[in-house]
């Protein structure tokens, strides 16, 4: 691959930093975090004037960043006489010749003539007024105002002869098929290489989030693409337990939920078809995911999975989005108007799910192609879900199990470990004594019995110690 162009981030620590700090990290996906360098990454005890010189003397690319406090610090600085970094990087950067590209943001006012900027200083940075200034909008416009910039700041350093990849580390690995990636990740542990994972779980934000912006409808499956690959970190992580790599795995997934949960969850988004696919394929891969750890037995882990990544106030969204999916899939309309209860099919979910695992051989395998041992490992992990989401939301509020109808026949294993209370604190914390346990087991085995499957209602009695526990634990008169 050749080099990588080298990028500095000329900006006001105190003028919109966590603004200056989003920009950074798409920077950073496009050129790796090694190429791009903002002030707050200088090492303890540097002299501080030294490093920046040698930073700017490295870069090919200064992007200054102009807030909507730039051109008032610059005259207070210069006025008051004090040391301006700001002003030495810039002109430092224009006496080496380097590429300017200043970037303004959130409507900041730009100094359009050199008249403009203070006189004690305007000889030295009035140069920069050469260049033509860039603006980057906050908000929905910000993604696609940041891919722009970098798009240009690319096609500019093309044509002053330099020649790099535009590809990224990040895009090579992902290029994998499933085996392969999941393969390299793990030789990568085995070498101890565990800073380069954690980069790539840095970067994968930044870069989905950039991928999710190019989307047209043609294109929905890159990014179904991408959710699987992603997902194989966390198997290979259960897989092999990277317990800290695997909490590094949940926040980045949570950053990525976050984002585009603001991005793509409104009816009037651009391509809202295809987003509604993309995302509508995502919740059943994550139960995948919850299914390994069942089988793996990582119970332990668990209580941080079904917290992440999506909150619970998103859960019934992304439940929803699946429900419209196969509405619009199916053509059926007509289940609109039936009775909210009697028209959710939870078998078509289970279904989907188990088909997108066998499309998909890496996942399947991950159970030995069972699909019996897929449907009890999915089931136990929805019932832990459900018990979390009453303790968390009250338990008035009864959220539906997806999979209830197969609840008697699946769940009774997970049961019969929840209720021993050494098992029951790993997995809920000390949020559940007997008495609410119990309430909840019969409220969710009460929605399940509501629903028929081809051998009809449920009458098998529980196993004896769940029935024990149960008569010990009776309900209370208001219940």
């Amino acid at each position: 691959m050749s080099q990588q162009p080298k990028i500095f981030i000329s900006y006001r620590r105190v003028d919109e930093p966590d603004f200056v700090g989003r920009m950074y990290d798409h920077f950073v996906c496009r050129y790796g975090e090694e190429n791009v360098f903002m002030d707050l990454d200088i090492p303890d005890f540097t002299r501080f004037e030294e490093h920046i010189i040698k930073e700017v003397d490295e870069s090919d690319v200064l992007v200054a960043v102009i807030g909507p406090q730039w051109l008032e610090l610059l005259k207070e600085k210069s006025e008051s006489g004090k040391r301006d970094f700001v002003v030495m990087e810039i002109k430092r950067a224009l006496d080496k010749g380097i590429m300017i590209a200043p970037i303004c943001i959130k409507n900041a006012p730009v100094p359009e003539e050199k008249d403009d900027l203070p006189s004690g200083i305007r000889t030295r940075i009035q140069k920069m007024l050469d260049y033509q200034v860039s603006r980057v909008r906050g908000g929905s416009d910000f993604r696609d105002d940041m891919k722009k910039r970098i798009g240009f700041i690319d096609q500019r350093l093309k044509k002053l002869g330099y020649n790099f990849d535009t590809r990224t580390e990040l895009d090579e690995i992902l290029d994998q098929p499933l085996e392969e990636l999941g393969n390299d990740i793990f030789e990568l542990l085995e070498k101890g290489n565990i800073l380069r994972i954690k980069k790539y779980l840095h970067d994968f934000p930044s870069y989905f989030l950039n991928k999710a912006s190019e989307v047209e409808e043609s294109q929905g499956d890159i990014l179904k693409t991408l959710i699987d690959k992603i997902i194989v970190f966390g198997v290979v992580f259960i897989r092999y337990d990277q317990l800290g790599l695997y909490q590094d795995f949940l926040r980045t997934l949570q950053l990525i939920f976050k984002d585009a949960h603001e991005r793509f969850r409104t009816p009037h988004t651009k391509h809202a078809d295809e987003t509604l696919r993309i995302w509508a394929d995502l919740l059943p891969k994550l139960y995948l995911l919850g299914a390994i750890l069942v089988q793996e037995g990582k119970y332990e882990w668990m209580s941080d999975f079904v917290k992440h990544p999506i909150p619970i106030s998103w859960s019934s969204y992304y439940k929803g989005m699946f429900w419209m999916e196969y509405i619009i899939q199916e053509g059926m309309f007509w289940m609109r108007h039936m009775p909210e209860n009697a028209r959710i099919d939870y078998e078509t979910f289970l279904k989907h799910t188990i088909n997108i695992g066998k499309e998909n051989s890496y996942f399947y395998q991950q159970f030995s192609d069972d699909e019996e041992k897929i449907v009890d490992c999915i089931c136990q992990f929805d019932f832990i879900q459900c018990v979390y989401d009453q303790i968390s939301m009250d338990i008035d509020h009864t959220p539906y199990p997806f999979f209830a109808q197969h609840y008697r026949e699946r769940t009774v294993p997970i049961i019969q470990e929840i209720i021993k209370p050494q098992f029951r604190d790993m997995l809920f914390g000390k949020q559940l004594d007997d008495k609410k346990l119990a309430e909840i087991i019969r409220r969710l085995i009460h929605l399940a019995s509501k629903f028929r499957t081809w051998r009809g209602r449920w009458h098998a009695p529980f196993p004896p110690e769940i029935g024990l526990f149960l008569e010990e634990n009776p309900p209370s008169d208001d219940s």
